[in-house]
């Protein structure tokens, strides 16, 4: 009952962000610190990139947001995020800049990035909120977290 309330509030948040769904993963598995911490690497890259000056110049609204949850951190590690991107890239220029950014920081690990379209998405996002040993504080990544002042 009470990872089904959470799960819940986790989607309210995730529908904040519909613009886009980004998958990011890695070829080796690794700690999943390691990969909040590459994560974070990337966030902060990327904002660089897209708002041209020093990202903690500009308020969070105009900043990268979304939420990332992360799945098979004991297998295979990846994270699946509802993203709203700093800036007014078009899709194939984000999409090279999150490659370009991605790759750098995990060799080997891939990147997918697509526009919204699932209104369900959130959903997919948190499906492994119902498995046995989830651990929200350790597999949901809040981006505004990754904002430093």
């Amino acid at each position: 009952m009470r990872q089904a309330k959470i799960r819940d509030l986790y989607m309210a948040y995730a529908d904040q962000f519909p613009e886009y769904f980004l998958t990011l993963a890695s070829k080796h598995n690794m700690p999943t610190f390691e990969f909040v911490r590459l994560v974070s690497e990337f966030h902060h890259q990327l904002d660089r990139k897209l708002l041209r000056r020093p990202p903690h110049l500009k308020p969070l609204d105009q900043r990268t947001n979304g939420i990332m949850f992360l799945e098979q951190i004991k297998t295979h590690i990846h994270g699946h995020a509802m993203v709203r991107f700093a800036g007014r890239e078009t899709t194939t220029t984000l999409r090279e800049h999150c490659a370009a950014i991605w790759t750098k920081l995990c060799p080997g690990g891939t990147i997918d990035l697509q526009e919204q379209k699932d209104e369900h998405l959130s959903g997919y996002l948190t499906k492994e909120m119902e498995a046995w040993g989830y651990d929200d504080l350790r597999q949901a990544i809040l981006f505004r977290d990754l904002i430093g002042g």
